[in-house]
């Protein structure tokens, strides 16, 4: 199954994944109560989107983050390291950016 999960994200067109954003959020909380830790925790880093719309994603798992109880010890840890994550990403993205034309002015 975690061959299948790998394989997932690595689409070259981000579009091909959209419909999947969301039905990703919709089932998540059933995996975690109805699936072994350990399958839930590989559903949750195989299967979520690696998008550039860091934005988006963040504000996501922060709105899952909001509801979730104590329950969900594991799944709260996640969303942290993953919020962590994209908010690196999108700094080293938004550095490139501004960098970028510096570059392209010395050649």
């Amino acid at each position: 199954m975690e061959y299948s999960w790998s394989g997932f994200n690595s689409t070259f067109s981000p579009e091909d994944l959209e419909p999947y954003f969301e039905k990703y959020f919709d089932v998540l909380l059933t995996v975690y109560d109805t699936k072994s830790k350990e399958f839930a925790n590989n559903f949750y880093h195989y299967l979520l989107s690696h998008t550039e719309d860091f934005g988006r994603l963040i504000s996501r798992l922060e709105k899952l983050q909001e509801g979730l109880s104590e329950k969900y010890v594991f799944l709260q840890k996640n969303i942290k390291e993953s919020i962590d994550d994209c908010l690196r990403k999108k700094a080293a993205h938004e550095c490139f950016k501004r960098r970028a034309p510096l570059c392209l002015a010395k050649l």
